[in-house]
């Protein structure tokens, strides 16, 4: 999975290995094929089967495609009550750009006793994300932190020189059926940061900032977008 930055057109090509999916996430691009062109907008996708010529064309200036082949489809971890997908690291590719691990867990519904219960375990020299859609789970480490983890917060954990945490379904919620779905991606810190003090960051949506434009909402969690 990538960003392509481009403005003007690519010459005609073909991938013999995989399908190729592109998302439009700013601009308009034109997809030349042999058959026919086709318009794409923003938000909107086309996939270009393995094999078939295709030739790329920004539309009015630059464009900005999320391309996926099929060899980042992730591979799935059945853990009981829920299930795992994971698109980073896999075979083809071990990291891109500083994400190193790319889950998501769920939708799914945990039936009632104790539901999410990862128990106490160390992480050293990166930090993880975690962004729920649905449900809810408690964070405790060992700098003492207790954070419960809501859908549309951003929950960063800086593990750097070294942290011990456990993740589990609220107390609260334990006789009760439980919704559950999210992502967590791992990051390498900056070189000659690895080493760097442990910290723990809750930021609420509230907080994030909210783009609002032609019709289409973005909510950023990390970074920046378009400049």
């Amino acid at each position: 999975m990538k960003l392509v930055k481009f403005d003007g057109k690519f010459d005609w090509h073909h991938h013999e290995q995989e399908d190729e999916l592109f998302l439009v996430v700013r601009g308009m691009m034109r997809m030349g094929l042999r058959a026919g062109d086709i318009d794409v907008g923003e938000g909107e996708f086309i996939i270009v089967p393995k094999g078939i010529e295709h030739c790329p064309e920004a539309l009015g200036g630059e464009c900005h495609v999320l391309l996926l082949e099929s060899k980042s489809i992730p591979t799935t971890h059945d853990l009981g009550d829920f299930e795992v997908r994971r698109v980073l690291p896999s075979r083809h590719r071990r990291m891109v750009g500083p994400f190193i691990f790319v889950d998501e867990f769920g939708p799914a519904t945990l039936p009632e006793g104790p539901g999410m219960g990862v128990r106490p375990h160390p992480h050293i020299n990166l930090a993880t994300v975690t962004y729920l859609f649905e449900g809810a789970i408690d964070h405790r480490d060992s700098l003492g932190t207790f954070q419960t983890i809501r859908p549309g917060s951003v929950n960063l954990m800086t593990a750097g020189r070294g942290i011990v945490h456990s993740e589990r379904s609220p107390l609260e919620a334990r006789d009760e059926t439980k919704p559950m779905f999210g992502m967590q991606t791992w990051l390498a810190l900056p070189d000659g940061m690895e080493e760097m003090d442990p910290a723990f960051e809750n930021v609420v949506e509230a907080d994030l900032p909210l783009i609002n434009d032609g019709g289409v909402k973005a909510r950023i969690i990390m970074g920046s977008l378009w400049g």
